[in-house]
């Protein structure tokens, strides 16, 4: 059996986003840490905190952007209704004699038909979820062959139009220092017989002009441009961690399962946005030719995904059939701690967790259980 440390997080919506948050916090404030896993896994909402701990790492102001309103990331309002009807389309489906990839392909024909939000719209709240407290960028990459001197961000998709990320500005060349106003600069006095007579004077047009070589000259990727927040720049988002992460989605056109991970030359923004596609509710997400739905069509949680399991803790705002059953095979395998919902955190929950008001109270019941499961915790994850 190996004896890795997996972390799976599994989809719930945006009151899921915060209660895996809270209690993730609450565990680490009762002495149990379990922010860097070996490996990571995660679904929908899932995705989002598996993404935010690689990148933040610092489960305190997670759970402080989670609930403090006056912190909490802008987030759209589903459409009404939108999730019920969605809910009782996949029920009509599962009470039919279908394949399972067949199901999620139809559910994927209803998302691409249905009318959402834009998704440029969408895709701003999703990085506006990855960059939190101002998460670090990502380091340069390789240069651009599309642009002479112009940096691409890793695993970018020239074809796609969000695939671009800012680069640093590249340390060859010189920062142009702005030139004072002329009417600032100080002139010298001379004395009135120095000055040479006007008709003594060259004619403009005669003046010799410099001519300097092309790559004397800054290129345009050099110049300084202005910071601003990176909430205000709908694609200032971080890469890829280097720490293993993975997230999945179902391709919308053949219902197939899709594991994006860093390998896998998409965006990071674009590989979480794709596992968050609730079909019906927001629309699917294009990358490349193909676009994209929520992986939690295929399963909650999608533990069967995490081969070889070794020590698991599952965190999972909800449950369904899947879970039941991936969880007793993952334990006849390796280790496994599952952690959903309590009364008090399905009641923060309320009728619909997309609603980005039942943020505070998720958080703070997921902190408390977090706190409470801190001893089974720790006996799974550090081998108390």
């Amino acid at each position: 059996m190996s004896q890795e440390r997996a972390l799976v997080l599994g989809g719930g919506g945006v009151a899921g986003i915060a209660w895996t948050t809270g209690v993730l916090a609450g565990l680490a404030d009762a002495g149990v840490d379990v922010g860097d896993p070996d490996r990571l896994l995660g679904t929908s909402a899932g995705a989002v905190v598996a993404a935010q701990l690689r990148l933040v790492a610092d489960l305190a102001a997670l759970y402080r952007a989670q609930v403090e309103p006056a912190l909490q990331n802008h987030e759209l309002t589903p459409p009404p209704d939108a999730r019920a009807k969605a809910f009782a389309f996949g029920c009509r489906l599962g009470a039919l004699d279908l394949d399972p990839v067949e199901r999620r392909r139809r559910m994927g024909e209803m998302a691409l038909a249905a009318e959402t939000v834009p998704e440029p719209e969408r895709m701003s709240v999703i990085e506006a979820r990855l960059t939190p407290l101002g998460a670090p960028q990502p380091p340069p990459a390789a240069a651009d062959t599309r642009h002479p001197g112009a940096q691409q961000p890793p695993h970018a998709d020239p074809a796609h139009p969000r695939a671009g990320t800012p680069h640093p500005l590249p340390h060859s060349h010189p920062h142009p220092h702005p030139l004072p106003h002329p009417h600032s600069l100080p002139l010298p006095h001379p004395h009135p017989h120095s000055l040479p007579h006007p008709h003594s004077l060259p004619h403009p047009h005669s003046l010799p002009l410099p001519h300097p070589h092309p790559h004397s000259l800054p290129h345009p990727h050099s110049l300084p441009l202005p910071h601003p927040h990176p909430h205000s720049l709908p694609h200032a988002v971080p890469g890829w961690p280097p720490r293993p992460l993975a997230v999945v989605a179902l391709d919308a056109h053949t219902g197939r399962t899709r594991v994006f991970d860093r390998d896998s030359g998409v965006r990071l923004a674009d590989a979480v946005a794709a596992s968050c596609a609730v079909p019906g509710v927001w629309p699917p997400v294009t990358i490349g030719d193909r676009r994209y739905i929520d992986g939690g069509v295929r399963s909650l949680v999608n533990l069967d995904l995490m081969a070889e399991p070794g020590r698991v803790l599952v965190i999972a705002p909800s449950r369904d059939r899947p879970l039941a059953q991936d969880a007793l095979s993952a334990a006849v395998h390796g280790q496994i701690t599952l952690v959903t919902p309590d009364g008090a955190a399905r009641a923060a929950f309320g009728t619909d967790p997309l609603l980005p008001g039942t943020r505070t109270a998720s958080a703070r019941a997921g902190y408390a259980q977090g706190r409470a499961a801190a001893g089974s915790v720790a006996e799974l994850w550090d081998g108390r």
